[in-house]
Formats: C-alpha cells, structure tokens, sequence
C-alpha cells in the first residue's frame, strides 16, 4: 500500500554505525535533509533536494570524505520528538 510521511536522509561521517541519527550533544556532526511525500509506493523511488531543507547546511557544503547515509520515512511524524519508532 502507498505510504505518506516525511523523509529525513541522515548523513555523518565515518563507517561502521548502525544507525546515522542526530546527536544532541553534537548537532552538527549529522546534517539533515527533509521532504514531504505522498503516496509512495513501494518500491517506487523518490528525488530530494538535499540543499533545500537542510541542517546545518545545504549537504553540497559537505567536503570529500567518507560517510554513512540512513533514510528514514517518519510516517506519523513524530520523529523529532521520539526518534525512530517501529513504523518509520
């Protein structure tokens, strides 16, 4: 079935993590891109604009390296207050 929510791509430095999430106590060592979807079907792929809505900055700022990217469709949009949950 068709899913709705708000993609967040997390990017971070380094390798080996089993989850790329932001860090509170150090916010700006995972930047964030957002976009609303709707109706995304399995499967099915989906273009973001990773300078858009971005945090801390547009991810073309980033400087050659290596990084861990984890995509994360917040279906009930609650994310921000409780992180990952079962449903995203």
């Amino acid at each position: 079935a068709p899913v709705s929510g708000r993609l967040l791509v997390f990017i971070a430095k380094g390798s080996g993590a089993k989850r790329v999430s932001i860090n509170e106590w150090r916010p700006n060592a995972t930047w964030v891109a957002a976009r609303n979807v709707h109706d995304l079907d399995p499967g099915a792929s989906i273009d973001i604009d990773t300078d858009r809505i971005a945090f801390p900055k547009p991810f073309s700022d980033l400087h050659s390296g290596t990084y861990e990217v984890q995509a994360v469709l917040d279906v009930d949009h609650t994310y921000n207050y409780s992180g990952l949950t079962a449903g995203d």
